[in-house]
Protein backbone atom coordinates (compact mmCIF):
# COMPACT_ATOMS: atom_id res chain seq x y z
CA UNK A 1 0.00 0.00 0.00
CA UNK A 2 2.81 2.15 0.88
CA UNK A 3 4.66 2.24 -2.56
CA UNK A 4 6.18 5.45 -2.23
CA UNK A 5 3.60 7.15 -4.92
CA UNK A 6 2.60 10.45 -3.83
CA UNK A 7 -0.69 11.05 -4.90
CA UNK A 8 -1.70 7.80 -2.64
CA UNK A 9 0.09 9.46 0.04
CA UNK A 10 -1.80 12.62 -0.44
CA UNK A 11 -4.71 10.47 -0.36
CA UNK A 12 -3.82 8.94 2.94
CA UNK A 13 -2.69 12.48 4.40
CA UNK A 14 -6.04 13.67 3.08
CA UNK A 15 -8.51 10.98 4.66
CA UNK A 16 -6.38 11.67 7.80
CA UNK A 17 -6.81 14.83 8.24
CA UNK A 18 -10.66 14.61 7.52
CA UNK A 19 -10.63 12.18 10.11
CA UNK A 20 -8.72 14.38 12.49
CA UNK A 21 -11.37 17.11 11.70
CA UNK A 22 -14.46 15.09 12.11
CA UNK A 23 -13.58 14.17 15.65
CA UNK A 24 -12.54 17.81 16.50
CA UNK A 25 -15.78 18.77 15.17
CA UNK A 26 -17.94 16.11 16.96
CA UNK A 27 -15.88 16.74 20.29
CA UNK A 28 -16.47 20.85 19.61
CA UNK A 29 -19.98 19.60 18.94
CA UNK A 30 -20.04 17.76 22.37
CA UNK A 31 -18.71 20.50 24.52
CA UNK A 32 -20.86 22.89 22.91
CA UNK A 33 -24.06 20.65 23.78
CA UNK A 34 -22.86 20.49 27.54
CA UNK A 35 -21.99 24.20 27.95
CA UNK A 36 -25.44 24.85 26.75
CA UNK A 37 -27.07 22.25 29.37
CA UNK A 38 -25.46 23.49 31.97
CA UNK A 39 -26.58 27.23 30.80
CA UNK A 40 -29.69 26.25 31.01
CA UNK A 41 -29.74 24.19 34.22
CA UNK A 42 -28.22 26.89 35.74
CA UNK A 43 -31.02 29.51 33.99
CA UNK A 44 -33.98 27.16 35.00
CA UNK A 45 -32.75 26.87 38.92
CA UNK A 46 -32.30 30.46 38.94
CA UNK A 47 -36.16 31.10 37.77
CA UNK A 48 -37.32 28.52 40.13
CA UNK A 49 -35.54 30.51 42.85
CA UNK A 50 -37.05 33.98 41.86
CA UNK A 51 -40.02 32.40 41.60
CA UNK A 52 -40.24 31.35 45.28
CA UNK A 53 -38.77 34.12 46.41
CA UNK A 54 -42.23 36.06 45.07
CA UNK A 55 -44.54 33.59 46.35
CA UNK A 56 -42.80 33.95 49.66
CA UNK A 57 -42.96 37.69 49.48
CA UNK A 58 -46.85 37.09 48.68
CA UNK A 59 -47.61 34.73 51.57
CA UNK A 60 -45.83 37.01 53.80
CA UNK A 61 -48.40 39.96 52.54
CA UNK A 62 -51.13 37.19 52.61
CA UNK A 63 -50.21 36.66 56.29
CA UNK A 64 -49.92 40.03 57.28
CA UNK A 65 -53.23 41.04 56.06
CA UNK A 66 -54.51 38.19 58.51
CA UNK A 67 -52.90 39.26 61.14
CA UNK A 68 -54.29 42.95 61.00
CA UNK A 69 -57.81 41.49 60.11
CA UNK A 70 -57.45 39.97 63.43
CA UNK A 71 -56.47 42.74 65.86
CA UNK A 72 -59.03 44.53 63.82
CA UNK A 73 -61.62 42.44 65.13
CA UNK A 74 -59.90 41.74 68.62
CA UNK A 75 -59.92 45.05 68.98
CA UNK A 76 -64.01 45.17 68.32
CA UNK A 77 -64.52 41.85 70.35
CA UNK A 78 -62.38 42.60 73.52
CA UNK A 79 -64.09 45.95 74.69
CA UNK A 80 -67.67 44.15 73.90
CA UNK A 81 -66.71 41.26 75.70
CA UNK A 82 -65.26 43.32 78.80
CA UNK A 83 -68.74 45.23 78.65
CA UNK A 84 -70.92 42.24 78.87
CA UNK A 85 -68.25 40.77 81.92
CA UNK A 86 -68.98 44.82 83.11
CA UNK A 87 -72.61 44.32 82.92
CA UNK A 88 -73.02 41.04 84.57
CA UNK A 89 -70.89 42.15 87.18
CA UNK A 90 -73.33 45.37 87.85
CA UNK A 91 -76.54 43.09 87.79
CA UNK A 92 -75.07 40.62 90.35
CA UNK A 93 -73.93 43.82 92.68
CA UNK A 94 -76.72 44.99 92.33
CA UNK A 95 -78.76 41.95 93.07
CA UNK A 96 -76.80 42.17 96.32
CA UNK A 97 -76.82 45.46 96.97
CA UNK A 98 -81.12 44.84 97.29
CA UNK A 99 -80.42 42.33 99.99
CA UNK A 100 -78.35 44.63 102.16
CA UNK A 101 -80.25 46.82 105.39
CA UNK A 102 -79.72 50.61 104.92
CA UNK A 103 -78.24 52.49 107.31
CA UNK A 104 -79.81 53.69 110.18
CA UNK A 105 -78.49 57.43 109.90
CA UNK A 106 -78.79 59.40 106.76
CA UNK A 107 -76.53 62.53 106.90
Amino acid sequence: MNSGDPLEVGVESTTLLMEVTEVMVSDTQSVATLVIAILAVIAAITVLFLMAVFIDCRQQKIQNERVKKSKVVLKNVIPQILKSHDRARIVANEHHSQQTELPYEVV
